[in-house]
C-alpha cells in the first residue's frame, strides 16, 4: 500500500500540469494566411487577408444611421497578438476580431455617436473564416439592381457640380467607367451636349447596399460668343445616362439652369 500512497499524489500532480498547460495551449490560436470573407450582422461584407500574423487591407460597411452606409478600408496590417486578437480605433470608429479557431474570427465594429450629424452610434458583429480557393467571380451589374440619383454640390470657381450616385440595390457587382451623359430638352430632342473625360478609371466592387459616383460639372461662365447673343444653350429638360458595359439608361430631371460652353459637361469615372 505504501508505493501506491507516494505514486498517487505524484499522478495528481502530474495530471494537474498536463491540464494547465493544455488549457494554455488550447487557449492561444495559429491563425492560417490567406484571405478571409464574411458579413457584418447587416449584412455588409467584411474582408482582410493574414500574413506575417498580421491582418492586411481591412475592408468592411455599417450602416451608420442616417448618415447611410459608412465604408472604411484599411491597407496597413494590423498585429495579431498570441491570442489571436487584433484591433483598430480610429476615433470615429474602432473594431476588434478574434480567432476563435485557425480559420474563423470573430469581432465587433463600433461607430461613435456624431451630434452634428444625427448619427448615433452603431455597434455591429461580423464573423469571417478563410476563403479556400479562387474568390467568386464578380459580374457586371444589371440593370434591375442600381438605383441611379443626381445630387448638387456647392458651386466654386465658375463652376456647378453635381454627383450622379448609384445605389446597388441587388447582390454584388462590378462597374468600371465613364457615364455618357446627353442633355436633352422638352419631348427628348437633344441639346448640344459635349461630355469631357476627366480623371482615372477604377473597377468598382459594389456590395449590396452599397454607392458609387460621378462627378459632373460644368461652366457657368458664358464664351465671348454665348456672352454676345445673350444666352448660353436652351435649358436642359432631362439629363439622359448612359451605364459603362452595358445597355442601361436613365433619363434624370434637370433642375440646375442653362449649361455654358456649348453644353460642355465635365465628367469622372465611377467610383467609390
Amino acid at each position: 500500500m505504501r508505493p501506491f500512497r507516494v505514486w498517487l499524489p505524484t499522478v495528481l500532480v502530474l495530471v494537474g500540469v498536463a491540464l494547465i498547460c493544455g488549457g494554455t495551449a488550447s487557449a492561444a490560436v495559429e491563425p492560417i494566411p490567406g484571405p478571409y470573407e464574411g458579413k457584418t450582422d447587416d449584412d455588409y461584407m467584411v474582408f482582410f487577408e493574414v500574413k506575417e500574423e498580421r491582418a492586411f487591407d481591412l475592408a468592411f460597411t455599417v450602416k451608420w444611421g442616417d448618415c447611410g452606409p459608412a465604408p472604411v478600408h484599411l491597407k496597413g496590417g494590423l498585429e495579431i497578438d498570441p491570442n489571436g486578437r487584433f484591433s483598430a480605433d480610429e476615433g470615429q470608429w474602432s473594431m476588434e476580431g478574434t480567432f476563435v479557431s485557425p480559420t474563423e474570427v470573430q469581432g465587433t465594429v463600433t461607430f461613435l455617436e456624431h451630434p452634428l450629424a444625427g448619427c448615433p452610434e452603431e455597434v455591429v458583429h461580423f464573423t469571417v473564416r478563410l476563403r479556400t480557393g479562387p474568390p467568386p467571380p464578380i459580374p457586371a451589374c444589371k440593370e434591375y439592381q442600381l438605383r441611379i440619383s443626381l445630387y448638387p454640390r456647392y458651386p466654386g470657381a465658375g463652376f456647378h457640380f453635381l454627383n450622379l450616385v448609384l445605389d446597388n440595390r441587388g447582390s454584388r457587382c462590378a462597374v468600371r467607367g465613364f457615364p455618357q451623359v446627353r442633355l436633352l430638352g422638352a419631348g427628348g430632342r437633344p441639346l448640344p451636349t459635349r461630355a469631357v473625360h476627366e480623371g482615372p478609371v477604377h473597377r468598382v466592387i459594389l456590395e449590396p447596399k452599397e454607392a458609387a459616383g460621378s462627378t459632373v460639372r460644368w461652366d457657368a461662365r458664358p464664351t465671348q460668343w454665348e456672352a454676345a447673343h445673350g444666352s448660353c444653350e436652351p435649358v436642359p429638360h432631362t439629363l439622359r445616362v448612359h451605364f459603362p458595359g452595358g445597355h442601361i439608361v436613365r433619363r434624370l430631371p434637370w433642375h440646375w439652369g442653362r449649361i455654358c460652353k456649348h453644353g460642355t459637361l465635365r465628367v469622372t469615372a465611377f467610383g467609390g
